[in-house]
C-alpha cells in the first residue's frame, strides 16, 4: 500500500466540488402594484450550482429559480426586509432590500364608516328616535317647473339615499324635506343638531335649514355646506330653540345628474356640554399630523394596581393617526393607567397659541385624564382635564381653545392619557390628533 500526502501551499480549495459565489451575482427586483402589493423577482445571474432562495419574513426560505417571482401584500407602512440567499456546494451569500411602504393599505370590500371616523353628536337623548317623521321632494327645471322626484329609498332612521336628477342649478330647486317630526322644541331651551351628508363627488354643497314647521323665517341656520366626496358632518351646538315642531329642510341645487346623496345620522337634543365638533385633523395647519405620519414620538407606560405597585404595560398598536391601547389588567384610580406620547422634536414658544382636538373611543364604559406638558416639567402644561366620560363604543370628541404654555415649550413636549380606574381587557382607541396653532 503506497501513502502519498499533498502540500497546502500546492492547492488551497479543499472545497466538495462546488463554486464560490460572486456577491455580484445576486439581484433582486422589486416592483409596486396596487394595493400596497410588491413583486419581488430573482434577476440573479443564472449560473451552474446556484441555488437562489428568498426570505420575506427573515425565518422561511423558499427557493425560486432565476426570473421567478413573488407577490407579497403589506397591509400597513414601514420598512419590510427581503433577503435573497445564493448558495453553491461550497459557499453562500446573501443580499438584502428593504421595501418602503408609504401608506396603509384601506381594504375596499370593508364598510366604508371609519369606526373612529366622528359622525356626529351622541350626548344626551336623540329627539329623532321614535319618531315617524315623513319625507318629501320638490325638485324643479331652471324655469321653476316642478319636475319628478329623484329615485330615493330609505328613511330618517336608516338614512335617505336618492340620486340627483336634471334639475335646475339655483338654489331651492333640489329641496328635500323632513316634515311632520312630532320633535317639539321650546323657545326657552338651546339644542344641539348634527346630520351627515355622504356626497359622491367632490366640490358641491348642500344647503341645511333645521327650522319652525310652518314658518321659513324661523330657523337654526339656513347655510349652504360645501361638500367633499365622502361623508361631511354639518354640527351646530347651543342653537336658540324655538315654540313648534322641527322640520328640516335640505337643497341640493347646483349638483351634477347622477350625483348620490345619503343624508343618515339625524340628531337633536337638548345643549350637552359633551357634545363637541372637532377640528379637521386633514387640515394643512394641523401640526400633529407630521407626527402621525412620521411616528415621531415614543411611546412609555406605568401603569400600577390599586396599591401603586406597577405593573405591567397595556397593550399598544400603532395604525397610522389611530393608536389602539388595551389594558391588560385592571386598576383602581386616576393616575394608575397612564399612556405618554414622548414627541421627539415638537414644541413651543411663549407667544404660541393653538388649539387642540382628538377622538377617544372604548370598549367598556370608562374615564379618561389628557394632559399635554413640557417632557422635562411636568407642571408647565397647556391643558389638563381629567374625568372625561366615556360611553362603551361611542366616539368622544375632546377639545382645548386657546391653548398656551406659562413658560413656553421649546423642547419637546408629551401627550398624556390616563385611563385610571378601568376594568381588564378594554380597548382605548385615540385618533384624530390635531393642533393648529394661531
Amino acid at each position: 500500500m503506497g501513502i502519498s500526502s499533498c502540500a497546502p501551499m500546492d492547492s488551497d480549495d479543499h472545497s466538495l466540488g462546488g463554486s464560490v459565489v460572486s456577491q455580484d451575482a445576486l439581484s433582486l427586483t422589486v416592483s409596486e402594484g396596487a394595493d400596497n402589493t410588491y413583486t419581488i423577482t430573482n434577476s440573479s445571474q443564472d449560473l451552474d450550482d446556484i441555488r437562489y432562495f428568498i426570505s420575506t419574513d427573515g425565518k422561511k426560505l423558499e427557493e425560486f429559480a432565476v426570473g421567478a417571482s413573488i407577490t407579497c401584500q403589506f397591509k400597513k407602512k414601514g420598512s419590510y426586509p427581503v433577503y435573497l440567499y445564493a448558495f453553491s456546494a461550497c459557499d453562500q451569500k446573501v443580499l438584502s432590500h428593504n421595501i418602503e411602504v408609504t401608506e396603509n393599505w384601506v381594504d375596499p370590500n370593508a364598510p366604508t364608516d371609519d369606526p373612529t371616523e366622528w359622525l356626529g353628536f351622541t350626548a344626551g337623548t336623540n329627539l329623532f328616535e321614535g319618531t315617524s317623521a315623513t319625507l318629501r321632494f320638490w325638485f324643479a327645471d331652471g324655469s321653476w317647473t316642478q319636475i319628478a322626484d329623484p329615485d330615493n329609498e330609505g328613511d330618517v332612521a336608516t338614512g335617505i339615499t336618492f340620486t340627483m336628477n336634471g334639475c335646475g342649478s339655483e338654489r331651492w330647486q333640489a329641496q328635500m324635506q323632513v316634515e311632520n317630526t312630532g320633535i317639539v322644541l321650546s323657545a326657552g331651551k338651546t339644542y344641539d343638531f348634527s346630520v351627515v351628508i355622504n356626497s359622491s363627488v367632490d366640490g358641491v354643497g348642500a344647503t341645511v335649514k333645521p327650522q319652525k314647521e310652518g314658518d321659513d323665517g324661523t330657523f337654526f341656520t339656513e347655510n349652504i355646506f360645501p361638500l367633499h366626496k365622502g361623508n361631511n358632518v354639518i354640527a351646530l351646538t347651543g342653537c336658540v330653540g324655538f315654540d313648534g315642531n322641527l322640520k328640516v329642510a335640505f337643497d341640493f341645487a347646483g349638483a351634477p345628474e347622477g350625483t348620490v346623496f345619503t343624508v343618515k345620522n339625524f340628531f337633536i337634543t337638548e345643549h350637552n356640554d359633551a357634545n363637541v365638533i372637532p377640528l379637521d385633523y386633514n387640515s394643512a395647519d394641523n401640526i400633529w399630523k407630521a407626527i402621525d405620519d412620521t411616528q415621531a414620538f415614543e411611546m412609555s407606560f406605568w401603569w400600577a394596581d390599586a396599591g401603586w405597585a406597577q405593573i405591567g404595560d397595556p397593550g399598544f398598536e400603532a395604525n397610522g393617526r389611530i393608536y389602539t391601547i388595551t389594558s391588560n389588567s385592571a386598576t383602581a384610580a386616576e393616575w394608575q393607567a397612564q399612556n405618554v406620547f414622548n414627541t421627539t422634536s415638537l414644541g413651543f414658544s411663549a407667544d404660541d397659541v393653538f388649539d387642540f382636538s382628538c377622538v377617544v373611543m372604548a370598549t367598556a364604559d370608562s374615564r379618561v385624564t389628557v394632559k399635554l406638558c413640557q417632557i422635562d416639567d411636568d407642571d408647565n402644561q397647556a391643558f389638563y382635564k381629567n374625568d372625561v366620560q366615556l360611553k362603551a363604543g361611542k366616539l368622544q370628541v375632546i377639545k382645548f381653545a386657546d391653548c398656551k404654555f406659562a413658560k413656553g415649550a421649546a423642547s419637546p413636549v408629551k401627550l398624556i392619557y390616563d385611563f385610571g380606574g378601568c376594568e381588564a381587557g378594554v380597548d382605548f382607541v385615540i385618533a384624530n390628533i390635531t393642533i393648529i396653532k394661531k
